[in-house]
């Protein structure tokens, strides 16, 4: 997903919703590298004829148990599904040559469901217990961050 890049930040009153509609904002050298590989094999599907399926994986890391439910919320994927969606690229032939495919868990949110939410700091959890002294709201999405642990 890194070739959304900006595309991914949500505006402040609503939830971020991507598409392969989404516009392209690569705004990190990995993003960037992501997107120069898509342009291409769309050059390639167009001058050599050679069919091309991108598949743009959502969260695709090893997580453990507790961590894995809260990934897939938040538009990760599984492994299994990974698989199936290879398989199917393997057989698909896009209609133009090059076709860009998101692949990731269905999100159980819409955009209305973000309308009066206001986010909030999030609360640090420490491997001891809560609040962690200089957590800041990004290490929190990993207590090994507050910690000091990892």
């Amino acid at each position: 997903m890194a070739v959304y890049g900006r595309s991914l930040q949500p505006p402040p009153d609503a939830w971020g919703v991507i598409t392969e509609d989404s516009p392209i904002l690569p705004d990190d050298e990995y993003g960037l590298s992501k997107w120069l590989g898509e342009e291409l094999a769309r050059y390639h599907a167009r001058r050599q004829d050679l069919a091309t399926v991108a598949l743009r994986l959502g969260m695709f890391v090893p997580e453990t148990f507790e961590r894995y439910e809260f990934r897939l919320l938040f538009g990760g994927v599984d492994d299994r599904d990974v698989a199936q969606a290879v398989l199917l690229a393997l057989e698909h032939e896009p209609a133009a040559g090059f076709e860009a495919v998101n692949v990731m868990a269905e999100v159980p949110f819409q955009p209305a469901d973000a309308v009066g939410v206001q986010p909030t700091r999030p609360r640090c959890w420490s491997a001891t217990g809560p609040a962690a002294p200089g957590c800041s709201p990004t290490a929190a999405l990993s207590w090994r961050s507050c910690s000091g642990a990892g």
